[in-house]
């Protein structure tokens, strides 16, 4: 590697001076590498205008990348473009004024489908409505698309609306005679004397009346 040699002070104040110090400037550039960058005289066009990229292989936008599986469903509804599997395509050639402009297909004001279930799913959707609501739901209301019986046999619904629940526990054994008595009453109807009522007593343990 040649090195720059040390010569007198050289005040370059503009292009005049170029032909004065050219071979002094040309020694110090060789000197340093830089010959090749600064010579006026080669022939090389400036500023280099950049290569323009080839289109043909411009990188789609939001690609999925799928698996051998994936590319054989016949589920798929993308598309196959530049050897890519494309949900969704922006032309290459667009200009940045026309990707401002662009708009997806479903946005914020977009209109939902509408949400389909039978009378059971809406009546718990909804917080056990009665029947009768149910019926006009579809007809009262945006976004709803019922199938099906509107009636509703809900559990929850039935115990809630209960007056009186009876208890089908079983009972507890009795091991020996005495351990448990039972008591019932039965009603009839009144005899001569004004009684209505029997009551009966039975041991759980020997299962006989007292």
């Amino acid at each position: 590697m040649a090195t720059a040699p040390t010569t007198s002070a050289v005040i370059y104040t503009g292009p005049k001076d170029w032909d004065k110090f050219k071979d002094e400037f040309k020694t110090r550039a060789k000197g340093y590498n830089l010959w090749d960058y600064i010579d006026p005289d080669q022939n090389v066009p400036w500023p280099v205008k950049p290569t323009a990229p080839d289109m043909t292989f411009y990188p789609e936008r939001r690609v999925r990348q799928t698996t051998q599986a994936a590319s054989a469903s016949s589920e798929r509804r993308d598309t196959d473009k530049f050897n890519q599997f494309v949900i969704e395509d922006i032309s290459a050639i667009a200009t940045h004024a026309a990707l401002v402009s662009y708009r997806r297909n479903v946005n914020l004001y977009t209109a939902r489908p509408p949400r389909i279930g039978d009378g059971t799913i809406w009546h718990l959707r909804l917080g056990h409505p009665g029947p009768e609501v149910i019926g006009q739901l579809q007809s009262h209301t945006r976004g709803v698309r019922l199938k099906g019986l509107t009636t509703v046999e809900c559990q929850a619904c039935g115990k809630a609306k209960a007056k009186r629940q009876i208890r089908s526990e079983p009972r507890e054994g009795a091991f020996r005679s005495g351990q448990r008595i039972a008591i019932d009453f039965t009603d009839f109807e009144e005899d001569p004397e004004g009684y209505r009522y029997v009551m009966f007593a039975t041991d759980r343990g020997s299962e006989e009346p007292g």
